[in-house]
């Protein structure tokens, strides 16, 4: 049994000595370091296996060369010695995960075959108190009764054929290894939980399912009525969604109260996470809407995407358009000198001035052209350029920050028009 206490408030309230607050923090320390030692073995044992797998050519070689190394784990724990604990453990976990593989492969998936995989990794957990054997043995023990998983295309799946079965087989098992953990040493009580924790999983895929497309007890009838032939895609519906709905609320908030009762905080955490998943999917439920009809409304509301392209296209016409139209009038055109354009207008009696136009690459180049046709300056300032275009939209007078250096650029070329006034006269 895990407990969370808050060592500071404890001290604060005088419940607590400071020895003895060291010296738990000492302990959680350890503890905190032998969760991450294991959980990086864990992984590496997951890597390890996979590789060796896959370089292994044939699965009845993979079989035995798991069955070898769960062996030579098992005489490794035998001798007791602490030192050559954790190569046990590696051993047997490896060996376990290869055996498997090696019977699956064998078996093509057959039900005789996933459940001596689920046998021997619940055997294998237990010899070599490992949680994550223990995990997968309730896991293949669920895939036993069809349940599936997979990803594809940032795609996730997750398939419980038998939503009835499932929820009664992993409430009673989660039920008896609780059960079972409170008269279990410390290890087996850690590896009895986590079967427990595991099964509430399950249980809860089953409830999830259920309340999405009800149950057509596929299983059962077969058994009843002696013919394995019964298919689940022509077969009725038995249980509606609403059963499941129903009762899977129920079972939330009953399991969420003893939770609290019995300060069970994980247990509390569980009901909460799947309560809101409930919600979620049944406000899609009752709204008749998935979440893919979802997007789907909110794409018709925004609209098409070829839609979309295509007013895109007019709007950018009608921009370049407008343009053309707008440049002659300009008195300046700031440049960046080739990505932005800001074409600025100012007159006499203006509280300042305006922009009439702006625009990026083939924009700003077309800016720049017909600046050019009309005799209109181009006055090259990048870092000016590239404020303006990010500061001042098109028709609005440019922000305040920009008066002083603007107004240079304007006086300056007001400067040398009248300097050019006599010769023009000329």
């Amino acid at each position: 049994m895990k407990i969370v206490l808050d060592l500071s408030r404890l001290l604060e309230q005088g419940k607590l000595t400071p020895e003895e607050a060291e010296r738990l923090r000492g302990l959680a320390a350890a503890d905190t370091g032998a969760f991450a030692i294991s959980l990086l073995v864990g992984l590496g044992v997951i890597a390890v296996s996979a590789g060796a797998v896959a370089l292994v050519p044939r699965p009845e070689t993979a079989l035995m060369l798991g069955v070898a190394m769960f062996a030579i784990g098992h005489g490794f724990t035998l001798q007791g010695k602490e030192r050559w604990s954790l190569l046990a453990q590696i051993f047997v976990v490896v060996g376990a995960l290869m055996f498997s593989a090696g019977v699956l492969t064998i078996g093509k998936g057959a039900l005789a075959a996933m459940l001596i995989v689920a046998a021997a990794l619940a055997g294998a957990s237990i010899v070599a108190r490992s949680s994550l054997l223990m995990a997968a043995a309730v896991l293949g023990l669920g895939a036993c009764l069809g349940a599936r998983s997979g990803y594809w295309h940032a795609t996730y799946m997750l398939a419980i054929y038998e939503p009835l079965v499932t929820i009664v087989l992993f409430s009673l098992l989660a039920l008896g290894t609780y059960y079972l953990s409170r008269s279990l040493s410390s290890d087996y009580e850690r590896l009895a939980l986590i079967a427990a924790r595991t099964s509430v999983f399950m249980v809860n895929f089953g409830f999830w399912i259920g309340s999405l497309w009800g149950d057509n007890l596929v299983l059962i009838r077969s058994l009843l009525r002696g013919d394995p032939s019964i298919d689940y895609s022509t077969s009725s519906q038995v249980i509606p969604p609403l059963v499941f709905v129903i009762g899977w609320a129920v079972a939330l908030l009953s399991v969420g109260i003893w939770g609290v009762r019995a300060n069970r905080r994980w247990v509390v955490n569980i009901a909460a996470v799947f309560g809101a998943i409930h919600f979620y999917t049944q406000w899609f439920e009752r709204q008749k809407m998935s979440p893919q009809e979802v997007k789907e409304e909110f794409r018709q509301a925004e609209g098409d995407p070829v839609v979309k392209g295509k007013l895109r296209q007019l709007r950018t016409a009608r921009m370049r358009k407008r343009v053309m139209a707008a440049v002659p009038k300009a008195s300046v055109v700031i440049t960046n000198p080739t990505h932005y354009a800001i074409a600025l207008r100012y007159e006499r009696g203006m509280n300042a001035p305006i922009c009439v136009a702006k625009g990026v690459d083939l924009i700003a180049r077309k800016i720049r052209e017909i600046a050019e046709e009309h005799s209109i300056p181009v006055i090259e300032n990048p870092p000016l350029a590239r404020a303006l275009h990010a500061t001042v939209e098109i028709d609005q007078e440019i922000p305040q920050e920009h008066y002083r250096a603007v107004a240079e650029i304007i006086g300056y070329i007001m400067r040398l028009r009248r300097m050019a006034a006599p010769y023009r006269r000329l």
